[in-house]
């Protein structure tokens, strides 16, 4: 047996593989989700093959990891529309140095279903699709004992839907890329932060409400913070208490 085939019996089924080899510079990646098999490349070109936006703390996290043998734990894309958590550690198998982990998709590639999938004036996901997105994010973190957090952003319904799109606009330049924007029902934001935890979130809260504020322009609307394992151990669970300790923005 390989030593990608050996690495890869140990992977849950939906789990994709990560495995470098430094003695030779060979990568051995696996995505099970879009493709059968494994590709390999060496390190270099396989970084050169992320999105910019992460491809520098990606290689910096990887040289901390290799020189301190510590957890490479990240959030790479490949593409803006699908980010990957990588849950990795530097191990010696038969003499050798290699970095073995586990890959799951954080997000979903780009829709072009605008209609099912999508809501076609803002771009947005639908409620129903990131309802799998939380359950998504329920099993990351049960699996790797992490936690995330949950924004809602609670619109009244006499205003119209160009502040609405707006207020989509300031969450996904104030959030991370890696975060998963919705609209749920008709008058909901809701934002799945990956990773992050209640002292995470009152970090940038500030920043985030004075950018919602000044796009209110006077009018008022609710937000609200849950955090996973605080709030409960299911989607149905976070969704029902999402409004719960809501708090008003706005004149």
């Amino acid at each position: 047996m390989s030593l990608e085939g050996y690495f890869d019996t140990l992977l849950e089924a939906d789990s994709g593989l990560w495995l470098y080899q430094q003695q030779d510079d060979q990568l051995c990646v696996s995505y099970p989700w879009i493709h059968t098999g494994y590709q390999r490349f060496q390190l270099q070109p396989w970084l050169m093959s992320l999105d910019p936006c992460c491809r520098s703390a990606f290689a910096s996290a990887f040289e901390r990891s290799m020189s301190q043998q510590s957890p490479l734990v990240m959030h790479y894309c490949h593409s803006e529309d699908e980010w990957l958590r990588l849950n990795a550690m530097p191990i010696t198998v038969a003499g050798q140095q290699v970095v073995f982990g586990s890959i799951l998709p954080l997000t979903m590639p780009e829709i072009s279903d605008h209609g099912h999938l999508r809501d076609p004036q803002t771009g947005l996901l639908r409620g129903q699709m990131f309802r799998e997105m939380l359950i998504q994010a329920l099993r990351l973190s049960q699996r790797n004992l992490e936690s995330f957090s949950l924004l809602t952003l609670q619109i009244p319904e006499s205003y119209d839907e160009d502040l609405f799109i707006q207020l989509a606009a300031t969450l996904r330049t104030q959030l991370r890329r890696s975060d998963s924007i919705a609209k749920f029902g008709q008058r909901e934001l809701v934002a799945l932060l990956y990773g992050a935890n209640r002292h995470s979130c009152e970090l940038m809260i500030p920043k985030l409400q004075q950018a919602l504020i000044g796009q209110l322009n006077g009018q008022r609307a609710r937000m609200a913070w849950v955090h996973y394992p605080e709030v409960g151990e299911s989607a149905d669970t976070i969704l029902a208490h999402r409004m719960d300790d809501a708090i008003w923005l706005g004149a």
